[in-house]
């Protein structure tokens, strides 16, 4: 029964003690995102996919939110090679696009990310849909100790 509480504790808490990574091609965005994320912990950002791939590998993030079109590797072929990745496997990755179109969510889903926000950025459902994925995160690793 501790370690249920224990467990609930977690959920229950989500401060700015978070090691965020955002990536996207452009600085107005990724600004908006740093603006609206920066409660939550420690941002990182990123301006490609290699640029990505390479700061979460040095240091695995809590979350990543992820364009889905950038130049060069696409957020699609970032969130595939991060899957396959045995250290960050289990990293939630929020894919963001200017496309609402179903089959960008459903294709992204498929790879394995935790969730699929179109854009024009809407603050409180990114920050909410961030908290949410940090706290199963946080259980998920809890459970996994």
């Amino acid at each position: 029964m501790a370690h249920l509480d224990n467990l609930q504790h977690l959920g229950a808490t989500i401060g700015g003690n978070h090691n965020l990574l955002l990536v996207d091609d452009d600085p107005t965005v990724i600004g908006v995102l740093g603006k609206t994320l920066h409660e939550l912990g420690r941002l990182r950002f990123a301006t490609s996919g290699r640029d990505a791939l390479r700061m979460a590998r040095l240091e695995a993030p809590d979350l990543i939110v992820l364009d889905i079109e950038m130049p060069g590797m696409d957020g699609f072929e970032v969130c595939r090679t991060l899957k396959s990745h045995h250290q960050l496997a289990d990293v939630p990755v929020i894919l963001i696009t200017s496309h609402d179109g179903g089959e960008h969510e459903v294709a992204g889903l498929e790879l394995g990310a935790a969730d699929f926000i179109s854009k024009p950025i809407r603050p409180d459902r990114v920050v909410a849909r961030t908290r949410m994925h940090l706290r199963t995160k946080l259980m998920g690793d809890a459970l996994r100790r």
